[in-house]
């Protein structure tokens, strides 16, 4: 069944605009007052479908209920219009309204009575979790935490999010490992300001760094002091995501802050490599927070040279002297397989990614005295 217009007319000027998408009986709440925020702010317009799944008597007065409640609040207002639209849940009969309606931004609820999979749409997406309670349209959205490590779905939401300073505070938040140190803060430092310079945010956006044992936990206990919490969605490879967990979700899971993750528009190719990528991720399994501790703890092991590091460097080296002599490849390659060298370099690239000079400065040690020790048996 394709989507069909019961209440309401299409529009059909060009212009910027957001669509929020309601069930029958659901409130407004914070994402509709953010949507007619962001719609007045870029001079664009506000739509607001309510999406009923069929023309049941029940369901039409639920719809009715809601409409009529947009339309109330939204009636000083004349670049805003509602609909009541029936709709099949066609992911394709979707993606045309907002072709022909020339929708922008979409903003819904993840956590509401039917679920669609909003990842294959290709134009701008925020989805709200959490926006449960009516919002008192007498008490505006004053404070927005933008958690970040410099993405770009938090780049590109921030752009939407500029026109609304100053009467709404705007900070960006980088949350660091406390065993990061100091280094890692003035990164973090420098990254923000990166970002906020890409949007020409000037002096108009904020920016705080914090240290935190997690850095779930420092974003949501940050997050408790303000009206809303707006998070980039998730540009890791799913083998990231795997060994080091997923920032975005396990946040949406434990605030108590209404949290709403943003994405910047994709186009076909996207949804393709969106598509593979989610069912790669479901393919593998995920890494538990102590299996990742043990993973780290027995590369951080390895990395650091002992006596059995050097004893088999000398009987590599000896190996592959051997091996050159007789002219042998299948004993050079022993050596190789022997040479305990390939745990510092892993551990080299872990050092790296997590920013922990220390680690490195272990990890090429040990590979600088592994060369040595076997140039010199050699």
């Amino acid at each position: 069944m394709s989507m069909k217009i019961i209440q309401g007319e299409l529009p059909t000027d060009k212009a910027w605009r957001v669509l929020v998408m309601l069930a029958p009986g659901e409130s407004l709440g914070r994402m509709w007052y953010l949507g007619l925020s962001l719609a007045q702010a870029n001079r664009g317009e506000l739509l607001t479908a309510v999406i009923v799944p069929d023309t049941l008597p029940a369901t039409m007065a639920l719809a009715q209920v809601t409409f009529d409640v947009a339309e109330a609040a939204s009636i000083e207002n004349e670049n805003a219009r509602t609909f009541i639209i029936e709709d099949g849940y066609d992911e394709h009969d979707l993606q045309k309204f907002i072709s022909d309606a020339d929708i922008d931004l979409i903003i819904a609820r993840a956590d509401g009575p039917t679920w669609r999979d909003f990842n294959k749409l290709s134009c701008a997406l925020i989805v709200s979790r959490g926006d449960r309670i009516e919002w008192d349209p007498q008490k505006p959205i004053q404070r927005i935490l933008i958690p970040t490590a410099g993405g770009p779905n938090t780049a590109y939401a921030l752009s939407y999010l500029l026109p609304l300073t100053p009467k709404v505070e705007i900070t960006t938040l980088y949350v660091v490992p406390a065993h990061l140190g100091a280094n890692e803060e003035a990164l973090a430092r420098a990254r923000l300001r990166q970002m906020i310079h890409f949007v020409d945010g000037g002096d108009r956006i904020q920016s705080k760094v914090i240290t935190s044992p997690s850095v779930i936990e420092g974003i949501v206990e940050e997050a408790a002091a303000y009206d809303l919490m707006i998070i980039g969605a998730s540009m890791e490879s799913p083998i990231d995501k795997i060994l080091f967990g997923d920032v975005t979700a396990a946040v949406v899971r434990e605030s108590k802050t209404p949290v709403m993750v943003a994405r910047r528009p994709k186009d076909r190719i996207g949804n393709w490599a969106g598509q593979l990528a989610w069912w790669f991720q479901r393919l593998i399994p995920r890494l538990s927070l102590a299996e990742r501790t043990d993973a780290y703890v027995r590369i951080r092991r390895g990395a650091r040279p002992d006596t059995d590091f050097y004893v088999l460097i000398s009987l590599a080296a000896i190996i592959a002297a051997l091996g050159l002599v007789v002219d042998s490849a299948a004993v050079v390659i022993g050596a190789m397989l022997v040479a305990p060298l390939m745990s510092p370099i892993v551990g080299i690239g872990l050092a790296i990614v997590l920013g922990d000079t220390r680690f490195l400065r272990l990890s090429l040690g040990a590979v600088l005295r592994g060369v040595v020790l076997a140039v010199g048996v050699s």
